[in-house]
């Protein structure tokens, strides 16, 4: 298992570029924006509760788009420990924007079944939400 950011962001962005790999890394973002949200003073304005929410959404679609998913995911600690707020959400940002990624690849390329396109643009909106929430542009 990783045990650095670093190791972490390379274990969830070389991962294939399936549903599965979308799937890891929105559950390890919404375990790390959960985590953050717990640390005392971190979370005054509610932004990590809102995000958190959107993510674990996410998830939940992400697993409608291919049930099987899961099995073939991986569970990634960031190893984010307990670094600057600012700095957390930049790293999450990062990781939020791959998936918007890899969804927009997915659902667009033909391959995916009208199930996993549905279920994949309702995850994007919800993790577009969430990445707009944690830079402050959110509601």
């Amino acid at each position: 298992m990783p045990t650095c950011w670093d190791e972490s962001l390379e274990a969830l962005t070389v991962r294939p570029e399936d549903w599965s790999g979308v799937w890891s890394i929105a559950y390890a973002v919404g375990r790390e924006v959960q985590r953050l949200a717990s640390v005392d003073g971190s979370d005054e304005d509610l932004t990590l509760t809102y995000a958190g929410l959107d993510v674990a959404l996410a998830v939940s679609e992400l697993e409608w788009a291919d049930p099987t998913g899961t099995a073939r995911a991986i569970d990634i600690d960031l190893g984010l420990g307990n670094p600057a707020r600012d700095a957390a959400i930049r790293r999450l940002s990062y990781l939020i924007n791959h998936a918007l990624v890899l969804i927009s690849a997915l659902t667009s390329g033909g391959k995916s079944t009208s199930r996993q396109v549905q279920a994949g643009m309702r995850a994007w909106a919800l993790l577009f939400r969430a990445q707009e929430t944690l830079a402050g542009r959110g509601s």
